[in-house]
């Protein structure tokens, strides 16, 4: 599945662009319940920072995270361009390099790719090296210890996995794909009762946000953060109100739930997409739709005209 990685916020995942497709939860239905849990509250206390040491470094936060130095953003580029060329021990040299220096968004991220590249090439122990030092000096950044928590579930461990989109939740309460893994793996480890609390708090705030997209009492730009958070999950849910929003009356409304659609692979992203670049009244608006439209459908073809990987491409000899 194929995604646009987002412009971030301080820690903006880069890493996503160059190795990987963003994070994704699947959709998810809620067992019943009319009371939403609390957050964790056995994340609170191992979240909370240590006691003031001499010579003992600050931690960072989303806030306080610097986006990077000249220097990490080069080596950053040129691990990147070695990703396009498939050259991964290159690209993991650079990604360390990156790394290196102050933490900032740059060198977390360069660490997050870093363990990813290690852990497709099959060196787990590598890359549960970086995760945990990660989720020690990047505890309090809630992206890092999602990804942490589904690398560590991916692995079959659950405890640690469960601990770490636990801290991700406390941190940061509306980050949806946290909440949906947190309750897939609560009810895989037989907690079934946290999991269905897990569950309809993930519930509850999924339809908050699907209702604030399309609310036009709420501003431009509470509209769009509610669209770009409901692009990070699997839910019909999403996709209906990424295509009601392309009706938006702001254009720039209209124009980022159209570049969202893009990256979704539901069959009437594409459909959807059509009809409003025809339909766009705004002479820039709908130049720029029609190439959001174009790059969809031209993603769309790619991907259904690819062959298999384990098929012959059309025109070779099949081995004998």
């Amino acid at each position: 599945m194929t995604r646009a990685a987002r412009v971030w916020s301080p820690l903006a995942f880069v890493f996503l662009a160059a190795c990987a497709d963003p994070p994704r939860a699947p959709a998810l239905t809620a067992a019943p319940s009319t009371t939403a849990p609390p957050v964790p509250a056995s994340s609170a206390s191992t979240l909370a920072p240590p006691p003031p040491v001499s010579g003992a470094p600050t931690l960072v936060t989303a806030e306080t995270l610097g986006p990077g130095t000249p220097a990490q953003e080069q080596a950053l580029n040129v691990a990147k361009a070695y990703v396009a060329e498939g050259r991964v021990r290159e690209a993991e040299s650079w990604f360390e390099k990156a790394a290196e220096g102050p933490l900032t968004g740059i060198a977390v991220s360069a660490r997050l790719a870093s363990a990813d590249l290690l852990a497709t090439r099959g060196d787990v122990a590598g890359a549960e090296r970086v995760y945990a030092r990660l989720t020690e000096e990047a505890r309090l950044i809630p992206e890092v210890q999602l990804v942490a928590g589904r690398f560590y579930w991916g692995q079959g461990k659950d405890a640690t996995a469960v601990h770490a989109l636990e801290a991700a939740v406390a941190l940061q309460p509306d980050l949806l794909p946290a909440w949906s893994l947190l309750g897939i793996v609560q009810a895989k480890a037989g907690r079934g009762v946290e999991a269905a609390r897990t569950l309809t708090e993930y519930e509850k705030r999924l339809n908050k946000f699907v209702r604030r997209a399309n609310d036009l009492t709420q501003t431009p730009g509470d509209r769009v953060e509610a669209l770009e958070l409901l692009s990070t999950v699997v839910d019909e849910r999403c996709v209906d109100a990424m295509v009601k929003a392309l009706r938006d009356p702001v254009p720039a409304v209209r124009l980022v739930s159209a570049q969202l659609l893009a990256d979704e692979d539901a069959p009437e992203a594409l459909t959807a997409l059509s009809e409003a670049a025809l339909a766009e009244a705004d002479p820039q608006s709908r130049a720029a739709m029609a190439l959001i439209f174009k790059r969809a459908r031209d993603r769309a073809v790619a991907e259904t005209a690819a062959p298999p990987m384990s098929m012959p491409a059309p025109g070779s000899s099949a081995p004998r």
